[in-house]
C-alpha cells in the first residue's frame, strides 16, 4: 500500500526555533474533498492563507467534508535565507484516477536539496506537478523526528488505481 502523509495535525511548538518563526494558523481555505470517490472515510484538505514572507510546510487534512478546518497548521517565516529552501522537484505519491471523484487530485512529496527536509506532502488539484512557490523545505538542524499518528483517511472503497492513506504527524520533542 502506498502511504501518503499530508497533515501536520498534532504539533506542540515554540514561537521561534533555530532561525524560523513558527505560527499556528487555522486561517485556511478548503481546496479538496473526496466527494464522489466512494471511499469509506471522508476527506477534506485545507491550505493556509499565507501572510507575507511566510511559507507552507504541508496541507491540513481532516476526516469530513466540512468547509472549515477543525485544527491548526504550522506556517514558517525564515529569519535568515538559508533556514528554508524551495523544493527542487516533486514526486507523485497518489492520485484519484479511477475513483470517480468530483475533483481530480494528486498527492506529491516535495524533493528537497541536500541538508533540507520536507515536513508534509502537497495536494494538487489535477494530475500535474504542483507549482508552489511558497512551499518550504526546512534545514535539517531545525527539525526533530516526528511519529506517524492517527489515520485520518484512506481510499478504501474508492475503486482507485492506487492505494493511499493520510496520517497525522505527531511532533517529536517540541520542534517543527
Amino acid at each position: 500500500m502506498n502511504v501518503t502523509v499530508v497533515a501536520c495535525a498534532i504539533i506542540l511548538i515554540a514561537s521561534t526555533v533555530a532561525g524560523l518563526k513558527l505560527q499556528l494558523t487555522n486561517n485556511m481555505r478548503r481546496i479538496y474533498t473526496d466527494s464522489g470517490t466512494g471511499a469509506k472515510l471522508d476527506l477534506a484538505v485545507f491550505e493556509p492563507n499565507l501572510p507575507q514572507d511566510y511559507y507552507l510546510v504541508g496541507h491540513f487534512a481532516q476526516r469530513n467534508h466540512d468547509l472549515e478546518p477543525n485544527g491548526f497548521i504550522v506556517i514558517v517565516k525564515p529569519e535568515t535565507q538559508n533556514e528554508i529552501s524551495l523544493p527542487t522537484d516533486y514526486q507523485q505519491t497518489w492520485n484519484d484516477k479511477g475513483t470517480g471523484g468530483i475533483q481530480d487530485v494528486s498527492f506529491w512529496r516535495p524533493i528537497c536539496k541536500p541538508g533540507y527536509v520536507s515536513l508534509g506532502d502537497v495536494i494538487n488539484i489535477g494530475y500535474g506537478k504542483p507549482f508552489q512557490l511558497r512551499y518550504a523545505c526546512i534545514l535539517n538542524r531545525s527539525v526533530t523526528n516526528g511519529q506517524v499518528g492517527p489515520l485520518i483517511w484512506n481510499d478504501q472503497g474508492s475503486g482507485g488505481k492506487l492505494d493511499g492513506s493520510v496520517y497525522a504527524i505527531v511532533s517529536g520533542g517540541g520542534q517543527v
